[in-house]
C-alpha cells in the first residue's frame, strides 16, 4: 500500500489517494463496502484507473508493482479524500497486502507501519507464496500468508435507520355555539304609601277657600335592564410541535457465517479450536469459566466475566479479529472507556489480556 498527494485538474482541489491490494474480487468488496460504512469515498479500481495514479504523483515503480498486481489477478481498491493513515489501517484489517514502501531515506512513509520497510522492487519480486496479507503481527513477526486471509468469516449486523414518517395530524377549527345564561341584575322600583291618619283639630281658616274636587299626581318609577352583547377574548390557543424520544427494540434476523474444526485421526491441532468463532458469549462462556476457575483458585468468576465477554466480542470484530493484543490495546481501552462503563478499564485490563491472548494462542 502506497500514499501520495493528489492534484484533482477538475475542481483544483488538494486530496490524498490510498491503495491497496487484495487477492481478489470478493475481498476487494468487503473492503470497499467496509471502508464506505466508515465515511470513506472508496471503489475498485480498473485499469484505466490504475493507469491514472501518475497523475496522483505515485513513483512509477509503485504503479508498475500495483499494475502487475492487477494483471495477475489481484483486485486494486482506491480511497479518496482526508485521513489516509486510517483508511491504509482498515485496509490492512480488512486482508490488503501488507506492501510497506519505505521513502529514499529508507524508512517507513508512516511510523505505525511495522516490520522492515522495502524499496517497490522487493514486493515486485515476491511470488504468490512469499506475500503477506493483513496487519503485521510482532508476537509472529509477519502478517498473514495467502493461506491465512482467505479464510474470512463474515457477518451481517443490523443497523437501525431512522425515516419521518407522517402518522397523523391535528387540525384546531373555531366553532361557534350559543347556550342561555342567566345573568342576575338588582332592580330599583317606586312605590306609593297612601298614609291615613284620623285627626281632629280645627282648621285653620286661611287653608280653608273654597272647596273643590281635586287630584293629586305623584309620578313612580323603576328600573328595567336589557342585555348587552360585548366580544371578549377568554383563551389563547398556540400550536406548536416539539420531538419527545423513545426507546424502541427492533428485532430482525442477521446471518454470521461461523467456523467448525472438524479433526480426525492422528493430527497435532494448535491454537484454541475449543472456543469457536462464531459462538454466542453464552455458548462460549463455560469454556472459559472452567479454565478461569483453574487457573485463578478463589477467584469471584462472576467479578471477571464482564472483562472476558468484552475480550471475547472485540476479538470477533473485524477491526480486531486475530491480532495481537498488543497492538489492539490502546483502542479497546478508548472504546471502553467510551462507553461509559461503570468500572475503570485499569481494574479490567488484565482479565481483558488474558481472555484475549487465551483466544488469539
Amino acid at each position: 500500500m502506497a500514499n501520495r498527494k493528489q492534484t484533482n485538474q477538475t475542481n483544483q482541489t488538494t486530496g490524498e489517494t490510498v491503495v491497496g491490494v487484495f487477492l481478489d474480487e470478493n475481498h476487494a468488496n468487503q473492503a470497499v463496502q467496509y471502508l464506505r460504512q466508515q465515511g470513506f469515498d472508496a471503489q475498485i479500481a480498473d485499469k484505466s484507473a490504475i493507469k491514472a495514479f501518475r497523475n496522483t504523483g505515485l513513483e512509477d515503480e509503485v504503479i508498475r508493482l500495483y499494475e502487475n498486481r492487477f494483471n495477475e489477478g489481484n483486485s486494486i481498491v482506491v480511497v479518496r479524500g482526508g485521513r489516509p493513515e486510517e483508511a491504509m489501517r482498515l485496509m490492512l484489517q480488512m486482508g490488503a497486502e501488507f506492501i510497506n514502501i519505505s521513502e529514499k531515506t529508507g524508512t517507513a512513509r508512516y511510523n505505525w507501519m511495522q516490520g522492515q520497510p522495502q524499496q517497490p522492487s522487493y514486493y515486485q519480486n515476491l511470488d504468490r507464496t512469499q506475500r503477506q496479507y493483513g496487519p503485521y503481527d510482532q508476537a509472529r513477526g509477519r502478517a498473514m500468508n495467502e493461506d491465512e486471509v482467505r479464510v474470512q468469516l463474515r457477518e451481517e449486523t443490523l443497523t437501525p435507520v431512522k425515516q419521518a414518517v407522517q402518522t397523523g395530524e391535528v387540525g384546531v377549527q373555531k366553532t361557534v355555539r350559543e347556550q342561555q345564561q342567566e345573568v342576575p341584575v338588582n332592580l330599583r322600583r317606586e312605590e306609593v304609601v297612601v298614609d291615613r291618619q284620623a285627626v281632629d283639630r280645627p282648621a285653620n281658616p286661611n287653608e280653608i277657600g273654597e272647596m273643590r274636587d281635586e287630584t293629586m299626581r305623584v309620578p313612580v318609577y323603576e328600573e328595567q335592564a336589557e342585555l348587552q352583547k360585548q366580544a371578549r377574548v377568554y383563551e389563547e390557543v398556540t400550536l406548536s410541535k416539539q420531538p419527545v424520544e423513545e426507546q424502541q427494540t427492533l428485532t430482525g434476523t442477521a446471518r454470521r457465517e461461523e467456523l467448525d474444526v472438524n479433526q480426525s485421526g492422528n493430527v497435532n491441532l494448535q491454537g484454541n479450536p475449543a472456543v469457536r468463532t462464531g459462538e454466542s458469549w453464552t455458548q462460549a462462556m463455560p469454556q472459559f469459566r472452567s479454565r478461569f476457575e483453574q487457573t485463578h483458585q478463589g477467584a469471584n468468576w462472576q467479578d471477571a466475566e464482564p472483562a472476558y465477554r468484552y475480550a471475547y466480542e472485540m476479538n470477533n470484530d473485524p477491526r480486531f479479529r486475530g491480532r495481537n493484543y498488543n497492538e489492539v490495546e490502546r483502542d479497546l481501552r478508548s472504546d471502553w472507556q467510551n462507553r461509559g462503563e461503570p468500572t475503570a478499564w485499569d481494574k479490567i485490563s488484565a482479565n481483558v489480556r488474558e481472555a484475549w491472548n487465551d483466544i488469539t494462542s
